[in-house]
């Protein structure tokens, strides 16, 4: 029997690493660009245009870095444990709700544990000292097979666009996962009916409105500490601030 540690990117791997363990990297933004497929192959081998396009990653590149490295959490057997380090955020929420996705339908006898920042903050792992991370392993929640199939019904209604199910789903998971609820409204939030822009981009108009300066990195700060809920890097406010030129 193994133990695994997911990681949400580089970053904590790099903060972590004085713990050994078998650590396996979720290097995706599945936030962002298209979603389709059925399997873990599908999904991602159908991301490799978007990061082409928005990220200048080769094909070859996305597959060793992206694709070979989360591809590995097929590989578990009955028995292992995996501990999923993700985020309270909407940009770390979706592509935990994928590594869940992918793993309940693996139908393994395998054990899943969720471990999140201690700190009610949407700054993440990135803001914790590496005590701090211990804390958080120690203070981990294991998941369900009932939450499992949940979180699993979560990405299954994040990938068709369904704001009832997302809700629904999101509901049942209050108190297990931190902030879920929040979290699927804004970004529900982001794709607005009776207007032209969403969250983000009113955000960063009102932003932009307020600040002597309102160069790049400034909107960037500012997006950042009222928006953090959804988790957004530079790339992507970034883009957003693009589409709305346009």
């Amino acid at each position: 029997m193994k133990k695994y540690h997911l990681l949400n990117g580089d970053c904590l791997k790099d903060q972590l690493q004085n713990l050994k363990a078998e650590k396996i990297v979720f290097r995706e933004c599945l936030v962002e660009g298209k979603v389709q497929g059925d399997s873990l192959k599908d999904v991602l081998t159908n991301r490799i245009p978007f990061f082409e396009k928005n990220y200048q990653v080769s094909a070859a590149e996305y597959r060793q870095k992206s694709i070979l490295e989360i591809s590995r959490i097929t590989e578990i057997k009955n028995g292992d444990t995996i501990y999923l380090w993700f985020e309270n955020d909407l940009f770390c929420q979706v592509n935990f709700w994928f590594a869940i996705h992918v793993l309940f339908h693996l139908g393994k006898d395998i054990s899943l544990f969720l471990v999140s920042p201690i700190k009610d903050t949407w700054m993440g792992f990135g803001a914790l000292s590496y005590d701090e991370l211990l804390q958080s392993f120690e203070q981990k929640k294991e998941l369900t097979k009932i939450d499992q199939a949940t979180i699993a019904h979560l990405w299954a209604a994040f990938q068709k666009s369904d704001w009832t199910e997302l809700r629904v789903n999101a509901k049942k998971l209050s108190g297990k996962v931190n902030q879920i609820e929040e979290v699927v409204e804004a970004h529900i939030a982001r794709f607005p009916v009776d207007k032209k822009y969403g969250r983000p981009e009113e955000s960063i108009q009102k932003i932009i409105a307020s600040l002597d300066d309102p160069s790049f990195s400034n909107v960037f700060r500012a997006f950042s500490q009222a928006e953090g809920i959804y988790g957004f890097g530079d790339s992507q406010v970034k883009r957003i601030m693009d589409r709305m030129e346009n």
